[in-house]
């Protein structure tokens, strides 16, 4: 990436004397694709993975795998930080939090075993299927940001602080579902996450 340039006084020596300009052009793009993300994380919880992965293999060249790995660690980071803020304006539900833990945790923790395994029997081929799984699982993220307005529009002003049996296996079910997409695809940790609880717990 780096760009060298043979000195005219001394034959044979090599002189750093321009950073390559494609060089400037990546770094840059890093930067807006990783601001973009950020900010789409803090303002709604959602589109981390959604929009960084794209990103990093369209405009960047980035390999699907490596770019589902990389949008790990970039997307929980940034998470952190709004997870904290949103702790300190207290709008966190914690009931319906505490029982998609529990099922999201483990669900992931498989999804990122079969994707291993995939890769392992597959290699470089496997990219191309992980492409088509981000490709669909955006196309359907948008279709449920529409069930996502409807719900919306019939939000409870007060949310239940206790869940009723039903609640609690419907929250562990489709979190453990969920989960095992995100670890799979790094997709889907904030869109149907947040989706999901505006569908199936109308809460402010």
């Amino acid at each position: 990436m780096v760009k060298t340039i043979l000195s005219p006084t001394v034959e044979g020596t090599i002189d750093l004397k321009a950073v390559n300009a494609d060089m400037i052009a990546e770094i840059l793009q890093e930067v807006l694709l990783g601001s973009v993300v950020g900010l789409m994380v803090g303002l709604t919880g959602a589109g981390g993975a959604a929009l960084a992965i794209p990103g990093m293999t369209l405009l960047l060249g980035i390999p699907a795998m490596t770019a589902v790995a990389t949008a790990f660690p970039f997307t929980s980071l940034t998470k952190v930080f709004a997870f904290l803020e949103h702790r300190r304006l207290g709008t966190i539900h914690w009931p319906v939090a505490k029982y998609y833990l529990i099922g999201t945790i483990p669900g992931t923790l498989a999804g990122v075993i079969t994707l291993s395994h995939l890769y392992e029997r597959l290699g470089s081929a496997l990219d191309f299927w992980l492409k088509l799984a981000i490709g669909l699982l955006l196309i359907l993220s948008v279709l449920f940001s529409l069930f996502q307005r409807r719900a919306a529009a019939g939000l409870a002003p007060d949310p239940p602080s206790v869940l009723t049996l039903f609640q609690k296996f419907l929250a562990v079910g489709v979190s453990a579902v969920l989960g095992v997409i995100i670890g799979a695809t790094s997709v889907g940790g904030g869109s149907f996450l947040v989706i999901s609880i505006l569908i199936l717990f109308p809460i402010r």
